[in-house]
């Protein structure tokens, strides 16, 4: 028997989750545990948040990662393990599909280029920003949340859970229209637009994002016609409990940001989540 679930009932649910990303995590207990199917625990969960409650742990479990990798010394496998991964090799595909970097190299990245810049780096040459002619103008409006928000960060990516190299990018200091390329061979995309309200303190390979509001929307082409211009009211608010971490690396904005031309050679193909059992 099911019965419909509560808000409260969801978010307790993920503060479980965030108290300890690492532990087993079983639907069909959970779903027992609330009383209900696991079916209507996973809808119920989705509709909340917008990712199903396996994808939302391993955004979990890979933010944690990436503060591990940033602030220690603690080799790649040891990371691993910590965060509740049992293979080097299945954590270090999650990893690289959701941060846009293998582990190693997100280290290396960030102690060799502490500004973010990626520039003359082979990841910067794989990036290929969208054809103009052939893409969809997205013309954002940013409405701060309170005070100043000196620095807005904006992107299009494939999945719910912004995750690897953005389809593109926008880092702005001070300004409050951007302008993202939304090429017509995709049909659906996600924007996530965030703004901090001071520098990181850490740089931008490991923001605090206690002070980041936010602005999130799914955009829908119709296939019957072709726009050349989309219009988005971006009001941001603050993070919610039910808001999936920001994993992605925001130095490969900074890097989608600072191309103004294209790349003679093929880009690498959009990088999905590697596959969770139960998703």
């Amino acid at each position: 028997m099911t019965r419909p679930l509560a808000r409260t009932e969801i978010v307790q649910v993920i503060g479980d989750m965030r108290r300890d990303p690492a532990s087993t995590f079983h639907t069909e207990d959970v779903a027992r545990d609330l009383g209900t199917s696991p079916s209507n625990f996973i809808y119920a969960f989705k509709q909340a948040t917008g990712v199903s409650p396996l994808r939302f742990r391993a955004a979990l479990r890979i933010e944690r990662a990436k503060l591990l990798l940033l602030a220690t010394a603690r080799s790649v496998t040891d990371v691993c393990f910590e965060v509740g991964y049992n293979s080097v090799g299945t954590f270090t595909r999650t990893f690289s599909a959701m941060v846009g970097l293998a582990p190693s190299r997100l280290r290396e990245l960030a102690r060799e280029r502490p500004d973010g810049d990626l520039s003359g780096l082979p990841e910067a040459s794989f990036y290929a920003p969208p054809n103009e002619q052939d893409a969809t103008s997205v013309e954002l409006s940013v409405i701060e949340l309170g005070g100043s928000t000196p620095i807005i960060v904006a992107g299009l990516f494939h999945e719910a859970v912004p995750a690897g190299w953005p389809i593109h990018g926008r880092l702005a200091l001070g300004e409050r229209s951007l302008r993202l390329l939304w090429p017509e061979c995709i049909g659906r995309v996600s924007l996530l637009v965030a703004g901090l309200s001071a520098p990181p303190k850490h740089g931008f390979w490991m923001p605090d994002f206690d002070g980041v509001s936010v602005y999130a929307q799914c955009l829908r082409r119709n296939a019957r016609s072709r726009r050349a211009s989309v219009a988005v009211e971006a009001r941001l608010r603050r993070l919610r409990e039910t808001d999936p971490p920001v994993v992605v690396a925001l130095p490969l904005l900074i890097t989608a940001q600072s191309h103004d031309r294209r790349v003679t050679h093929n880009p690498p193909q959009h990088r999905s989540f590697p596959h969770v059992p139960g998703y």
